[in-house]
Order: structure tokens, then sequence, then C-alpha cells
């Protein structure tokens, strides 16, 4: 509040008998939404741009007593607005109100706002002033505004003349003024929203013949689609060899566009299209345009695109000149322009893989195993053989074959379908469909990109159960101090600081699921670039520390009621919790309260083994969870204890 009023907590307070709460409901929203015009506020600055805020018993009582929340309200208003009527003037607590004002000298800054009856009537049931209204006389005597006869907008527009010691007719005209303009405002929208309508309707009409030939069309289209995904599938399926785990997108250019490099430790790709360059993160599926060149055509006859040997920058050539990126920060590290590149002595030196040199001749195959017949491409093992139609009209030379650089399969690619062959099983393992001959291996195996989509080798985790063990007292149980360079704040989420600035990630969104909620566990740095955040009943996440960026996430199956490994589900008896996490190696080791250690590993972001602890079964007595937990820094020895036993294990794993 401007000046005078400054010393106020309300502007107003309004009182009312509860029979006439509308009417008090109605009259707040109106002065709260109320703006003084401008004009006005110009010649008088003392005053305020909107009358808010204002009281109303009913609505702004705390808890606690009543008669001194009120009179709390009385003594912080400004003025005292009484809503009168026959139902207000029997009301003693009213009364009580307006008489609170004049016994404190405030008599002048109440506003009578008349809704029925007549103040101080002949007949006792038509009067609408509260007694202590009745008992002002003479000077004192105040003139209620009464809605009856000037009408309820202009009866608002009063009562802000009368606190303000403004001319009716001014605020009144200005008010008229504005309610016209909203008018011809709303006419004029609709008139719009008709005319828009207008043209939609027409065009639709125009289109409809054209969506009725393409619906018979659609419908031939989609029953071959439900045919061919009887046998084919692109969807993630972790008992298929490969799970599609994505899409390169960038400008949704043609991939035949596309010049990509695959990140040398990290499940990330760069490439390039008529847009721009693009870093591809393989586990979030996500994807930033990195800074390049003003330059017209400049992403035009890209020359190259390679990572560093240890993945930190990414340089490439192309019309628009020399691009050096630094990965972790997503920023031009170096740009030199075409046109002083070609003046220079300068020549980039690209010698990264060529992915798509990655074919085999169809002839250099085991001639026994492999053979043609009409349309079909047959692989004969043992006494069976298996028919696969890759090309309408096959030829050796229309048929490319594709040779993963670490595992033992062949990808054999048609003009329709392509189809993964295990030379060890000597058999069709998976088959792919609909894409052209733009397909490679990533240089460790482990990811296939066919046109722009991509796809992930499923590995198997190593399941390792530790027998043997020894005990000791829980009182020569091992101790360590380990230093941290996060820490988890009291908003649960992860500080720390890289160079000279200071980092804030929040991991988990402030609400709850109820039973079976994520929660943020541990948080680790792992050097020189990345934060590893710990989550119970949920992934863990991995972030570049440098943006803060979420890179990827870390699989945790503990047990919720319907999967289990080991004795987790008999240990923790509710839903396992993590006990203890430890970065070795950049693996990352984690330790449920049901004695299971699951080892990830950082940099490809994949589970890598699991781990059962042992444990002496006490049949006599119900076994507790893990209390406590520590494992050395090699990640050799583990040693830990369950609530209530007085032995700590070691085992080696």
């Amino acid at each position: 509040m401007e000046t005078q009023y400054r010393q106020y907590e309300y502007f107003a307070f309004i009182s009312y008998k509860r029979e006439d709460e509308k009417w008090a409901k109605w009259l707040q929203h109106k002065l709260e939404s109320y703006s003084l015009p401008t004009a006005v506020r110009k010649t008088n600055p003392e005053l305020p741009k909107k009358i808010r805020p204002i009281f109303r018993d009913q609505s702004d009582l705390a808890g606690g007593n009543l008669k001194e929340e009120i009179e709390k309200g009385l003594e912080g208003s400004k003025f005292l607005i009484v809503i009168c009527s026959p139902r207000a003037a029997k009301s003693p607590w009213v009364s009580k109100e307006v008489e609170y004002f004049i016994q404190h000298g405030r008599g002048e800054f109440i506003i009578p706002f008349i809704i029925g009856g007549v103040p101080n009537a002949i007949q006792s049931e038509e009067e609408c002033f509260p007694e202590g209204l009745r008992k002002l006389k003479g000077e004192k005597e105040l003139l209620g505004i009464n809605i009856n006869e000037m009408g309820r907008d202009a009866a608002a527009i009063k009562v802000i003349a009368s606190m303000f010691g403004l001319r009716f007719d001014v605020l009144w005209q200005r008010f008229r003024r504005n309610a016209r303009k909203r008018k011809i405002y709303i006419a004029a929208g609709l008139l719009a929203i008709l005319l828009m309508t207008i043209v939609f309707a027409v065009v639709l009409w125009r289109k409809n013949s054209e969506i009725e030939r393409q619906n018979s069309q659609l419908n031939i289209l989609v029953a071959n689609l439900k045919e061919e995904n009887k046998t084919y599938t692109q969807l993630r399926n972790a008992t298929e060899r490969y799970s599609y785990i994505g899409a390169l997108r960038g400008n949704d250019s043609d991939d035949d566009l596309m010049y990509i490099a695959y990140h040398p430790t990290e499940p990330i790709i760069a490439f390039s299209d008529d847009w721009g360059f693009w870093i591809h993160y393989l586990k979030t599926n996500t994807e930033v345009l990195l800074p390049g060149s003003d330059e017209p055509y400049s992403t035009m006859n890209v020359e190259g695109l390679e990572f560093s040997e240890d993945g930190m920058l990414l340089t490439s050539s192309s019309w628009g000149g020399l691009f050096v990126w630094n990965v972790e920060s997503n920023t031009l590290q170096k740009h030199i322009p075409i046109s002083e590149l070609l003046n220079s002595e300068i020549e980039p030196d690209f010698s990264a893989v060529d992915y798509y040199s990655q074919k085999i001749s169809f002839d250099s195959l085991d001639g026994e195993k492999f053979e043609y017949a009409k349309n079909q491409l047959i692989i004969r093992s043992g006494d069976t053989s298996l028919f696969t139609e890759l090309y309408p009209d096959v030829w050796s030379d229309r048929i490319t074959v594709l040779k993963n650089p670490v595992y033992d399969e062949l990808l054999f690619v048609g003009e329709h379908r392509a189809a993964l062959y295990d030379e060890n099983a000597n058999d069709f393992i998976q088959f792919f469909k609909g894409y052209g001959s733009k397909f490679c291996f990533s240089p460790n195996g482990d990811c296939l990109k066919i046109g722009k989509d991509l796809f992930e080798r499923n590995i198997r985790i190593d399941t390792i159960t530790v027998e043997s063990y020894t005990t000791r007292p829980v009182a020569q149980f091992p101790h360590a101090v380990e230093e941290r360079s996060v820490r988890i704040n009291e908003a649960d989420e992860i500080e720390y600081d890289i160079g000279t600035r200071h980092k804030v990630i929040e991991v988990i969104k402030p609400y709850s699921n109820g039973n079976g909620q994520e929660f943020l566990s541990d948080a680790h740095f792992v050097k020189p670039n990345k934060i590893v955040a710990i989550v119970g009943q949920g992934k863990h996440r991995v972030y570049n520390a440098n943006t803060g960026q979420l890179i990827g996430t870390l699989t945790n199956y503990v047990w919720d009621g319907n999967e289990s490994y080991g004795h987790e589900q008999e240990l923790s008896h509710a839903e396992s919790y993590i006990v203890y996490s430890k970065v070795i190696n950049r693996n990352l080791y984690v330790v449920s309260s049901g004695a299971i250690i699951r080892v990830y590993d950082i940099d490809k972001l994949r589970q890598i083994a699991l781990i059962e602890l042992p444990f002496q079964i006490e049949s006599y007595k119900r076994m507790g969870a893990i209390d406590s937990c520590l494992i050395n820094d090699d990640g050799s020895r583990i040693f830990y204890y369950f609530d209530g036993q007085e032995f700590f294990y070691e085992c080696k794993i």
C-alpha cells in the first residue's frame, strides 16, 4: 500500500451476515480485481494501483480465538464496509464490528453498502442498518450506497470513490468506456472465430474426397503392417539379440544425408544432417544441436566427423570450415571458416573408422551354409534350411552382408528386409524390416544402426554366487571415511563444485506416489566429468557434471514385491532398499538390504554383474536385512553384517 495506506495490512474489512455472504464475496472480488486508472494515479501519486488485500472474516480467519482474529482484522483495515440488509440489521456481531470502528475514532471510515431494506426505517422489518450504525446521529450520520438505486456495478465504483476521496463520475465514465471496449473486443473475437470456422469448413469439404480415397489405402497398409509384425519386429524386447532404443532425428533429413561417429567409450553418437551437427544420447534418446556456422550450406560436403581418443572433443570438416567441439559442455571450442582453411596449411586428418566399410563379400562366406534360390536366401544348418526373402530378385550383388567387428554375427540386408545371422549357432536369430543400405555396427559391436533406427545389443548379466566367507565379532567391523566432493542438501538435491562453478542437480521431483516412491539415496562424483545419483526404488541417474544434463540411467531392479534375486525377498520382508554404494575403477557397486551387489559400467551405462552374498541361515530366527556394509578400495573384498547379529561377514568378491 502507498503512503497513508502502508500502515494497514488490509484496505478494507467487509462485515456481513452469513446469509449475505454471496454479496460479500462479489464485492471483495470487484474491489481486488479493480485497477485505479493510470490518469487518476498520475494526479494522485499516493494512490495504489490495486485495492488488495480485502479482509472478509469468513475467508481470511486463521485458527485460534475468533474474537481476537476479528479484532486483529478490524485493527489492520483502513475501511470498514458493512453489507447492509434486514438480516444484517438484526446481527449483534455486525453491530459489534461497527461499534469497534466507532469506539476507536474511525467512524468516518465506515462505508454502508445497502443490498436491501431501508436505513433508519419506520417499519422495523425494513431496517437495513445494524444497531451500531443507527446510533450515529447528526453530523456523524452516514449515507449508504444503495445498489437498488444505482445498480451494483455503479455501487461498487461508488465504494472505491468513497475510499479514496475521488469523484464518482470520473471513475464511472472510465468504467463504462472500458466495458464498451471489452464488448467490442469480444464481438471482434467471436467474428474472427466465425470466419476461421467457415474457412476451415471449406478446406475440410475440399479435402473430403481426398481423405476418402486415402482411407482405403491406409486400411490396406495397416492390414499389411499387422501381418508383417507377426514375424518382424523392432519393438524393445529383451529376449531379442538387439533391442530398438530410438532413432536419430536431427532435422528429419534423409538418412543418406547423415554422417555419423561413435563415442569411443560412452553410448553417444554424433551425426550431421542438412541442418547442423548433433549429439545423440542413446540411453535417453535425446539430442543436442551443437553450435555451428552462420554460413549458408555450412553442413554440406562433410568430409569427416570424429571423436578424439578420450572422447572429450569432436571434430568435423565441411563447407562451413573446420569445427572442434567440447563434448562435455557441448560448446564450440574452435572454428576455422572454409575461406581461411583453404588459404592455410592446415589439413584436417580424419582417421576414424568408415563404419560403412564393414561390408564383406558374399562369395567369401561358406558355400555349404549359404546358397540362393528364387526370391530366397537359404542358410543351411545340418539337415535343416531356413528360407528368408530379402530381395524380389536375389543376386549376390543385390544383398549386402555386414560383419559385426566384435561378435560372430552377420547382417544380411536386402531391399525390404535385414536378417541377423549367428555364425556359432549357424542360424538366423533376428529379423528387421524395411531399410535401405545405410547400416553399420558400432566399433564395440554393441550398437546397430539401420537407416535412422538404433538398436542396442542385449548382454547377459553375470550372476555370481559367493559361497566362502569368514565371520568376526561386530566390534571388529572395519570403518573407513570416504572423502566426498558432492553432497545431498536438505532439498534432496545434489550440490557440487566443478572448476569455479557451483552446480545443483534436482534428481527426484518433490512429490510422493505412496509406497514404492523413488528417493535419492547417495551421490558420487566420477572424475573427470560425471555425477552418479543413487536412487532407491527407481533407476540410478548419470549426469554430465559440466552441464548437469542427464546422459543416461542404470536399471535398478531392487525387489518390489514382483521380482527378486537370491534371498532378497526373505531378508527385506518388504521393499528392498539401498544400504551402500561405491565407485571403483569406473564401475558402480550398489548393495541392497537383501544381500545383493549390482555392478554397473558407468561409461557404457549398463549393468554388468549381479552378486549374491552369503549368510548363515538360522531356522529358529527370522533374518533381518543388512545393517551396515563396506567394500575395500580395489573392490576385492566386502564386509557386512545383518540387523541383530553379533558378528559380521567378510567375503572375497
